[in-house]
């Protein structure tokens, strides 16, 4: 193995007679065309369309050093001094890098052979069929596309588009398997707070593809003053809408929320310690036998008077942002029906990592989402029960994530394997339970 100068490279390839084919351009690299290693996937495609000229979309990423970019061209041109080949000549005429040849020929393999061994988008012709679909619904919602869609970001979990538009352009985004409620719960949300999140064009509910339109850039506050103070303007409004689904749970469960209800949840963290096998023997004799004082907490949280309703895991200042119109709360992937108080405690732990210390903030945050709920009951037990959710909270947000790790494929979700087992340990934090 030869020392590599670029640990980033583009694999352009496109579709010839239903087989693929793979854009060679000889060189120190092999076929590899390197890329500067600061690119980040919304980069690549311009970065490849300056380097050989051709418009190109991320499928899929490939080992981790080097990185291999798998890209998907619909241009018949070839640049110069480059040629299309087949995948064996590809492979055959690539140097091995720490043995990710291999790699690079089971994806091609899969690609024809196994359509449920990746995610969705990372097979050649997806993002065609799924701009296809978004520019019918668009039309048929009144929206005219007047560009072409641009690729804003692919994660393992998730598959983003922007399209130009008028009277709005339209953001389409496609989610993973245990996440497809999402489309169907942020509609739900469009008609019944609208302004309050992301107005909804079209969905698919089977496929788990949502349009919206684009609300632009998501400027966060770079002091954290002002991020706290973001806060204490949208906490009331989302507290709103919990109020207002509280009464609609079987709604939320029909449209696909995993019920993390608090008479469930003790049942569920059993089952979750049980089979989470990154933890050791020690480790699990100590979770099970919190079991009963986690089955008493939640009880006593219920005993809040503060009815069950929508919980939004991941409501960090990166889902939610200031418009004109007020603020707006939008990624509802990791939205579940449990303790609506199971969102405060993600926010405080957002709030204690950007002002560390400041005990101050965190109260201006807690009193402007408790006062929404004071007419249930007095203020004091309100804030008395938000502690008694952290423990839930974390619960919940380890059975997302193993929910979360079934719909990886396998070279990722071994990336992650540890992630339930290390969320769990904070339970055993002395005081935690």
């Amino acid at each position: 193995m030869r020392h590599v100068a670029s640990r980033q490279f583009a694999v352009v390839m496109r579709s010839r007679n239903g087989s693929p084919e793979i854009l060679l351009r000889p060189g120190r690299d092999g076929a590899f065309l390197p890329l500067p290693d600061r690119l980040d996937i919304a980069e690549l495609p311009a970065g490849v369309n300056e380097h050989v000229g051709l418009e190109v979309s991320v499928l899929d990423c490939v080992g981790r050093n080097p990185r291999f970019y798998m890209l998907e061209t619909t241009d018949d041109r070839c640049p110069k001094d480059c040629r299309w080949a087949g995948v064996e000549e590809f492979l055959a005429t690539t140097p091995t890098y720490d043995g990710q040849q291999e790699d690079l020929s089971r994806w091609f393999t899969e690609s024809e052979s196994a359509p449920l061994a990746r995610q969705p988008w990372t097979y050649p012709g997806w993002k065609a069929s799924a701009t296809r679909w978004a520019t019918e619904r668009m039309h048929a919602a009144g929206y005219r596309a007047t560009g072409s869609a641009e690729q804003t970001g692919m994660r393992a979990r998730s598959y983003h588009l922007r399209i130009p538009a008028t009277p709005q352009a339209v953001y389409f985004k496609a989610s993973s398997s245990v996440h497809r409620h999402e489309a169907t719960v942020s509609r739900l949300l469009s008609r019944l707070f609208p302004g309050l999140v992301p107005k909804v064009v079209g969905v698919d509910d089977r496929r788990g593809w949502m349009l919206t339109e684009d609300f632009g850039t998501s400027p966060h506050a770079a002091d954290p003053a002002g991020a706290v103070d973001a806060y204490v303007h949208m906490m009331p409004r989302f507290a709103r809408l919990q109020r207002g689904l509280a009464g609609q749970t079987d709604r939320l469960l029909s449209a696909g929320c995993p019920d993390h209800r608090l008479e469930v949840l003790p049942d569920l963290y059993g089952a979750l310690v049980d089979h989470t096998d990154a933890l050791t023997n020690a480790e699990r004799r100590r979770l099970t036998a919190l079991s009963e004082r986690f089955r008493a907490l939640c009880a006593r949280l219920r005993e809040s008077g503060v009815p069950q309703t929508i919980v939004h895991q991941d409501l960090w200042r990166g889902n939610h942002t200031a418009t004109a119109a007020g603020p707006l709360i939008y990624d509802w992937a990791e939205s579940v029906v449990g303790h609506p108080f199971l969102s405060l405690d993600v926010v405080l732990r957002d709030v204690r990592s950007i002002a560390p210390g400041d005990v101050s903030a965190e109260r201006r945050v807690t009193d402007a989402y408790l006062r929404e709920w004071g007419d249930l009951r007095d203020a004091v037990s309100h804030r008395d029960a938000v502690p008694l959710a952290s423990a839930p909270g974390v619960v919940s947000r380890a059975l997302l994530w193993a929910d979360a790790l079934t719909s990886l494929p396998s070279s990722l979700a071994g990336l992650y394997a540890g992630t339930v087992a290390a969320q769990l340990r904070e339970l055993l934090v002395p005081h935690r339970l």
